[in-house]
């Protein structure tokens, strides 16, 4: 799911791989956890940034001043 309005982009995935299963940094490898810092990020060599980085082509926004990635599964929500 996308959503790419004003200054952001907004998208949701819902791994399969994970559906029964609290996302975590033990099943998610694509996001790098900074517990310190209280932040994530998406790995640049995933698959999941290069998609981010095409939506804001073709959506010709190439400066966003957000993005938010979700992660939805049967077992709960979780926004990271």
């Amino acid at each position: 799911m996308l959503c790419a309005s004003g200054e952001g982009l907004f998208e949701i995935k819902c791994p399969d791989s994970i559906r029964h299963t609290k996302p975590d940094s033990e099943n998610l490898d694509h996001i790098i956890f900074d517990k310190e810092a209280n932040i994530c990020n998406l790995k640049s060599n995933h698959s999941f940034y290069a998609q981010l980085q095409g939506q804001m082509v073709i959506t010709q926004k190439m400066v966003r001043l957000f993005c938010i990635y979700g992660i939805w599964v049967l077992f709960g929500k979780d926004f990271i």
